[in-house]
């Protein structure tokens, strides 16, 4: 998927349920530095993340990149359930990225260096528009 990012030459979209480069104490940089670039290139990156993403530390790293030109980052949030709480629902799992309209990844990844190697997650890449 870095691959993708690194591609692009107009837009990014992505909505993903997490997004932490730091997860599980190790700074993953490989997916930040790929969005910075493509920022730097003049590529628009839209991100959507789950609220859950509004705690720290890894909300701090999706407002270093906000600050950035050309990269806008919105929280998506479900209400909760009229019953109460539920662990694990009432959040998006969403896990894609659109590139300039005409590559999409689809995957079971959030991007964390542990969902790349150290679990079984599959992504699907799907050329054409």
């Amino acid at each position: 998927f870095l691959g993708l990012i690194n591609s692009a030459k107009e837009k990014i979209h992505i909505q993903l349920l997490s997004y932490d480069p730091a997860s599980h104490g190790e700074y993953y940089p490989a997916t930040e530095n790929a969005l910075r670039s493509a920022a730097l290139r003049g590529v628009q990156a839209k991100l959507i993340v789950s609220d859950w993403n509004k705690r720290k530390p890894g909300v701090d790293y999706l407002k270093s990149l906000q600050v950035l030109p050309n990269i806008e980052v919105k929280f998506s949030t479900i209400p909760e359930f009229s019953d109460g709480f539920i662990p694990y629902a009432r959040v998006e799992h969403c896990k894609y990225m659109v590139v300039d309209d005409s590559l999409t990844w689809i995957g079971t990844s959030n991007w964390a260096k542990n969902y790349f190697y150290a679990s079984r997650n599959l992504g699907l890449v799907i050329k054409g528009k």
